[in-house]
């Protein structure tokens, strides 16, 4: 090779435990959807549209907001799940070669399949409990919730790149 970065561009087969994650990933954002069309007549004419670390309302706006939440969950979705077409395209932690190169390329688009099912979910969580925020159910998003969100995107993270490390032959 000339210096040049072994990438070949390769089909990686989708496993039934693939076309799950798409599957769930996408009745989450359906759902959302669904709740907040379902919703939103009733809501009020302003309605929380920020919520802090603490997971208080520290932002308000009409109550056409509500729409952002499905619309960037829609768009994430649609994004990673094109993405994960295109592993060639990835930065890894490590040199790839003939030898791992099919293995590293289904850990990747395994772990955006799972990245696009987890942000489903936040999305969902979110909208569920702005929901109830604007309803006056609740007093803002469970404290404990934002930083367990967080925190689950860099588990989900480190998981890879130590998954992916322990494929280097």
């Amino acid at each position: 090779m000339s210096g040049k970065e072994f990438r070949p561009k390769i089909k990686i087969a989708k496993t039934k435990l693939d076309y799950l994650f798409e599957i769930a990933a996408l009745i989450l954002i359906l759902l959302l959807w669904i709740k907040v069309i379902s919703a939103y007549s009733a809501l009020p004419e302003i309605i929380p549209k920020h919520y802090g670390f603490t997971g208080k309302p520290d932002a308000y706006g009409n109550k056409i907001n509500i729409f952002l939440l499905p619309s960037v969950g829609t768009v994430l979705f649609i994004l990673l799940y094109v993405l994960a077409y295109f592993p060639h395209a990835f930065n890894y932690p490590l040199k790839l070669t003939e030898k791992n190169v099919v293995v590293v390329y289904k850990s990747a688009t395994r772990f955006i399949r799972i990245l696009n099912l987890y942000l489903a979910f936040v999305f969902f969580v979110i909208g569920y409990q702005s929901l109830n925020v604007a309803h006056k159910k609740v007093s803002g998003l469970n404290s404990i919730i934002v930083p367990l969100l967080i925190i689950g995107v860099f588990i989900l993270i480190i998981s890879f790149i130590i998954n992916i490390s322990k494929k280097k032959r």
